[in-house]
């Protein structure tokens, strides 16, 4: 990754002495502001699609395991049900989803 993006940076100091057109579209290209643009620059649009796929899972996985971890300890410490816990907690992680940021 670190090599490709390095390339991509000597791709744009070469360019920039060509017309607005090609140094517009190379920055373009180092305008890497997500983690999915970074798939894009080194593998193309279906890089992208893989990527952001991860980050989705990934992010699943997170909450899933919160979840549970979670209803375990309220289990131990209260007795309330794992099952219970678990239902009880996704609507109030739904709002919390909903906010950008915290």
């Amino acid at each position: 990754v670190k090599r490709k993006l390095l390339h991509l940076r000597q791709k744009q100091q070469q360019n920039s002495t060509r017309s607005d057109e090609t140094h517009t579209d190379t920055h373009e290209l180092l305008l890497l502001d997500s983690y999915g643009a970074l798939g894009r620059a080194i593998m193309g649009p279906n890089g992208e699609t893989f990527v952001n796929g991860c980050l989705v899972v990934s992010q699943v996985g997170f909450a899933t395991a919160y979840i549970i971890f979670i209803a375990a300890n309220l289990h131990s410490l209260a007795g309330i049900p794992r099952g219970v816990t678990c239902l009880a907690c996704v609507p109030g992680l739904c709002g919390l989803v909903q906010a950008r940021d915290m």
